[in-house]
C-alpha cells in the first residue's frame, strides 16, 4: 500500500543503504522511516503465536519495543509509518489474505479441541498437535 503524500519525496531523496552496525561510527543521528505494519507481521512470526491468540500480547509488544529500542540506541530518529486507507487495487489480495487467516483460525480452534481431548495420547502425538497449532497460529497472523 505504501506511503503517499507530501512526506514521501523527503524520504525518497534521503534514502541510503547503511548497515546498522556502521551507524554509531557515522557520528550524527540518522533518520529512518519504519513501516510498522510490516514489522507487526514479522514480530507475529517470532513470538509465540498461540499465546497471542490466547490474548497474551505482552511478548508481542515486548518484541516490538525491543526492535524500536535497538534503533534508538543506535542513535536513530525513528519515524513510525502506518499504511493509510486500503488500496482499492489490492482488494482481491486483501480478501484472499483475509480468507486464509479465517481458515487458519478455524484450524487453530479444531487443533485446540483435539489437544483438549488428547489426555491419553502418546507424547509424540501431543507434540505433533502442538506443532500443528503453532504453525496454524503463525498462518493466522502472517501477512501473505
Amino acid at each position: 500500500m505504501g506511503v503517499d503524500g507530501p512526506f514521501l519525496p523527503s524520504l525518497v531523496d534521503m534514502t541510503t543503504s547503511v548497515k546498522l552496525q556502521n551507524l554509531p561510527r557515522m557520528g550524527e543521528m540518522a533518520t529512518c522511516a519504519l513501516d510498522v505494519s510490516i514489522m507487526l507481521h514479522e514480530v507475529a512470526g517470532v513470538v509465540d503465536p498461540v499465546a497471542t491468540l490466547d490474548g497474551n500480547w505482552v511478548p508481542f509488544m515486548d518484541e516490538c519495543l525491543r526492535r524500536l529500542y535497538k534503533l534508538v540506541k543506535l542513535r536513530m530518529l525513528v519515524v513510525v509509518v502506518f499504511d493509510g486507507a486500503p488500496n482499492p487495487f489490492k482488494r482481491l489480495e486483501d480478501d484472499r489474505r483475509g480468507a486464509r487467516r479465517v481458515a487458519a483460525l478455524e484450524e487453530c480452534t479444531e487443533l485446540r479441541a483435539r489437544l483438549a481431548e488428547a489426555g491419553r495420547l502418546p507424547m509424540e502425538e501431543k507434540q505433533l498437535l502442538q506443532s500443528q497449532l503453532r504453525k496454524a497460529a503463525r498462518a493466522a497472523f502472517h501477512r501473505s
